[in-house]
């Protein structure tokens, strides 16, 4: 009931406030965060969307278990990740492939966290 009288009162809806209240606000941050991913049994792949960019385009780093891709290319367009990877991957041990606009980072998991095989008699 109250929506409607403020909305029917005022000429705003309650999303006009939410959207007013947030519109300045950088959640760059935030999105960057979302990187979709995937666990198998002995690594960790993230999938990064690089439409538009080469190779030469991109930069990425790690930095106390924080990747970071940069990417700029001739037009101007820009892209910005940044993830956590989790504790148990080898960041001695990764790869990075960049194929048709998606960027594929690969962390093997250290030797000490894979499941071992039990061999049955």
């Amino acid at each position: 009931m109250f929506i409607t009288d403020f909305n029917k009162n005022n000429g705003v809806s309650i999303w006009d406030l939410f959207d007013r209240h947030f519109h300045d606000v950088d959640n760059s941050a935030w999105r960057r965060n979302i990187v979709p991913h995937k666990e198998e049994e002995n690594s960790y792949s993230y999938f990064l969307n690089l439409a538009g960019f080469k190779k030469e385009d991109v930069e990425a780093t790690i930095t106390d278990g924080v990747v970071s891709v940069k990417a700029k290319n001739r037009v101007g367009a820009t892209a910005d990740y940044s993830f956590y990877v989790p504790e148990d991957a080898d960041v001695n041990k990764m790869s990075a492939n960049l194929e048709d606009g998606l960027l594929t980072i690969t962390f093997e998991k250290e030797d000490d966290v894979k499941p071992k095989k039990i061999k049955i008699k």
